[in-house]
């Protein structure tokens, strides 16, 4: 188990995952309410509301277990030692890949398989520079470390929201 940051390092990084993820879910979410609230019964948006916080809290789970994943595959000095610092980053640098090849999926799927190859090395890259750049210089890393304090409150918002969303899923589901 030492391989693994502890609990207290991997809360702060769950909070900045959980809080990039179900707020770009809501986003897209409200984004398309409005036509929604013409053509749906609002029990069903209610629905709808509850299976895109479902799958936020699936999506932050799994992309945790990647990065402790990674954690456990790394020497302990690369990104184990200042997880907090790191891991946020890297969370907060992810999502914003994420967004892009969601937003651009249909261009990305026509590019040759090089440059497509060429975009993905660029993520990648990115994301090892991002955690360079949160060790070395002191002042980002200040503001991760308070961005991943500040966002400490959605997992208890998000929470409470998702663990009303599973009882509505499920009940949905089983009657």
């Amino acid at each position: 188990m030492s391989r693994f940051p502890t609990r207290t390092d991997i809360s702060p990084v769950y909070s900045v995952i959980v809080f990039w993820s179900y707020s770009y879910s809501l986003l897209v979410l409200m984004f398309n309410l409005p036509s929604w609230m013409l053509m749906v019964p609002l029990g069903e948006i209610l629905g709808y509301f509850s299976y895109v916080l479902v799958l936020a809290f699936l999506d932050t789970l799994l992309i945790l277990a990647l990065m402790l994943g990674v954690t456990f595959l790394l020497p302990r000095a690369w990104f184990r030692d200042d997880f907090v610092a790191s891991g946020s980053m890297t969370a907060g640098l992810l999502f914003f890949w994420i967004t892009i090849v969601q937003l651009a999926f249909g261009f990305l799927m026509t590019l040759p398989v090089v440059q497509f190859l060429v975009f993905i090395l660029a993520a990648f890259i990115s994301l090892a520079v991002a955690v360079v750049i949160v060790r070395r210089m002191p002042a980002v890393r200040k503001f991760v470390l308070w961005l991943a304090s500040s966002t400490s409150i959605f997992i208890y918002l998000y929470g409470f929201l998702t663990a009303v969303s599973v009882v509505v899923v499920l009940i949905r589901n089983l009657f």
